[in-house]
């Protein structure tokens, strides 16, 4: 026999041979707005629309934000009662104005949109043809052209930093071109639009290329224009900058658009960067060719196959096959056994030739210590046969006692060199492990030796076959380069 909590509380009991169905409704909707009325609509309750248009003194505002709340009216005056009767928030689209569903009775509108401020009306909703209007200033403008030393364009990174005013929030995470206070841009052009103010701006493209700082005025109404040229000051012929780990929306642990991804590895000058998300074999191509940057970046697909435990069955490999529209991408199956997992990983599509990296693991247990317990025993060290590279990020663990973790991971690095004067010659890698858009890539990076300096050029499995000969400069900066005549 059986018991079940159900609703509220209430509790059903199951007898042998009885049964008991429990519905859930699922309601998909743009914004919670829309939710929270399809389901009033579904449980039968009354609710009247109102047409809400947020403007300034140009038109109609896309991506404002216009918040919900329960209101209490005195003499006139609408005044909000704490953010506990919040009743949702929704986003204007370009110029169509929104609808609003509720049930009937007082409420106030806020609509808050970047470079504008925000201002609050009050909503009384006794009837369906309700239309509001909610009015805000004119923000400033900011338009810009990042250039090379020559005059060609560069994808690139803009920072604002404000100055008496806010940083401006463009957007969060799961947005393409601004995220936080950082607008990317893929052609080097952009355009947006900030509060009234004076800004500090970085502008910058990884670290080859020296970073322009400048202060710019904004007013509002007006467009603040400026042109930057970034000159390369660090030259790199016969390596290439590659991240061979981070990750994206598709990756089911976070939010992150893979476009903004892209964006991200173009504007640090990432050359080579395989897709590489959680569990499913995916690709790059899609938004570099929608960019229209597919010559800036090579890449292919790929997978990070992620099972358990934690720090020993994490393992990238590329390129593999992408099978677009079946399970995972076409990618294979984790499994509970970590030298089961990374052999079927290594021998997936038919045996092929790949590169497979072992991420950010604990070495000391695949090596000499499987269950943890501190006495020596054999660990999973049949894996080794099948690793081509290994994380030993971050570099800066060189500098930790044995077993120290340095930042959210293990250090790695105390334990692979140990590992090279026993005569384990797997090479290191370091990667950012990147799963969000704000300053995700590019901290970490790997120096590959290359035949070509030119992206469009890169042949795939030279990238594979250079790493798995260790011809690899692992750095989080620009590197010297050093050589000696006569």
């Amino acid at each position: 026999m059986l018991s079940y909590r159900g609703e509220r509380g209430a509790k059903t009991r199951l007898t042998p041979g009885s049964s008991y169905a429990l519905t859930r409704l699922v309601i998909p909707g743009e914004h919670e707005l829309e939710v929270q009325a399809i389901a009033r609509k579904y449980l039968g309750e009354k609710i009247l629309t109102a047409t809400v248009t947020v403007e300034d003194p140009k038109g109609p505002i896309a991506d404002a934000e216009v918040t919900v709340v329960r209101s209490q009216t005195t003499a006139g005056t609408v005044t909000t009662v704490g953010t506990a009767l919040t009743v949702g928030t929704m986003l204007t689209r370009d110029s169509e104005p929104a609808l609003i569903s509720l049930p009937p009775g007082e409420y106030s509108l806020k609509a808050t949109a970047i470079g504008r401020g925000s201002a609050m009306i009050p909503l009384e909703l006794t009837s369906a043809d309700v239309h509001s209007k909610i009015e805000l200033p004119l923000p400033g403008y900011v338009q810009g052209n990042v250039t090379d030393g020559t005059g060609h364009p560069l994808p690139a990174k803009i920072q604002f930093r404000g100055q008496g005013v806010e940083d401006p929030f463009f957007g969060p995470e799961t947005k393409v071109f601004g995220v936080r206070n950082l607008q990317y841009t893929a052609d080097s052009t952009f355009r947006v639009e900030v509060a009234p103010g004076v800004y500090d701006l970085i502008i910058s493209r990884g670290n080859e290329y020296d970073a322009d700082f400048r202060t710019i005025h904004v007013k509002r109404g007006e467009t603040t224009r400026f042109t930057s040229a970034l000159k390369r000051s660090v030259e790199t012929s016969g390596w290439l900058s590659g991240e061979l780990h981070s990750h994206a929306s598709p990756s089911g642990d976070n939010t992150a658009s893979q476009r903004g991804r892209v964006l991200n590895l173009l504007a640090e000058h990432i050359e080579f960067a395989p897709c590489t998300e959680h569990n499913r074999i995916s690709s790059y191509t899609p938004p570099l060719t929608s960019l229209k940057v597919a010559h800036l970046m090579a890449t292919c697909p790929g997978i990070e196959l992620t099972g358990k435990p934690l720090m020993v069955s994490h393992q990238n490999a590329f390129p593999l096959e992408h099978h677009p529209h079946t399970q995972d991408g076409g990618g294979p199956t984790t499994d509970e056994n970590p030298p089961v997992q990374i052999e079927r990983l290594a021998m997936w599509d038919n045996g092929s030739d790949k590169l497979v990296q072992q991420n950010h693991p604990n070495l000391e247990q695949i090596w000499v210590d499987r269950d943890l317990d501190g006495r020596r025993d054999d660990g999973y060290s049949k894996m080794f046969g099948f690793m081509d590279v290994v994380e030993v990020h971050p570099p800066q663990g060189i500098f930790s006692e044995r077993g120290e973790k340095v930042g959210p991971y293990l250090n790695a690095i105390f334990p692979w060199l140990r590992m090279l004067n026993t005569g384990y010659r797997i090479p290191a890698v370091v990667n950012t492990d990147a799963h969000y858009n704000f300053h995700g890539s590019g901290w970490l990076r790997n120096y590959i030796k290359s035949s070509t300096d030119d992206p469009a050029k890169i042949d795939v499995m030279e990238m594979v076959h250079e790493y798995e000969h260790g011809h690899v400069i692992m750095a989080n900066g620009p590197y010297l380069g050093v050589s000696c005549q006569e």
